[in-house]
């Protein structure tokens, strides 16, 4: 079933607002951590970063096989008396957020196929938070 690049941007992000504590953030990922005041516990952002053409053998009936680049930006605090702690528990709701995403790909649309690709890590100069990055490829179809 055909899906375009929003409505799977928009569907991953919905799966991320059915767990409990996390609000999606109104800004695209490159903006995400900029500045302090746009990171909150478990604020989220989903960007799609780029979308490839498949090859010929994938086509399928109707319309454009994409393999889109799906990034999730997630910022988890981390309290100055306990790091290690959070920054474990920070680690820990990473992987609920992929499980969540793999898991549940089906209930985005048919046809639609999502594996996970890497998380990268870091820390704003306030070290307040960790933000994870999470990358996703995603193979759907693009109709016209």
């Amino acid at each position: 079933m055909p899906l375009s690049v929003a409505q799977l941007r928009d569907a991953v992000s919905s799966q991320i607002s059915s767990i409990s504590g996390y609000k999606q953030i109104l800004m695209i990922p490159e903006y995400f951590s900029r500045t302090p005041n746009t990171l909150a516990h478990k604020a989220y952002s989903v960007g799609v970063d780029v979308s490839n053409a498949q090859p010929e053998r994938q086509r399928r009936a109707v319309g454009l096989v994409l393999e889109s680049v799906v990034r999730v930006r997630i910022a988890y605090r981390i309290r100055p008396h306990d790091i290690l702690t959070d920054y474990n528990a920070a680690l820990d709701a990473e992987s609920v957020v992929v499980g969540k995403i793999l898991s549940s790909y089906a209930t985005i649309r048919d046809g639609v196929s999502i594996r996970f690709v890497r998380s990268n890590r870091s820390a704003p100069d306030s070290s307040e938070y960790l933000i994870s990055d999470i990358e996703f490829a995603a193979i759907h179809t693009l109709s016209f």
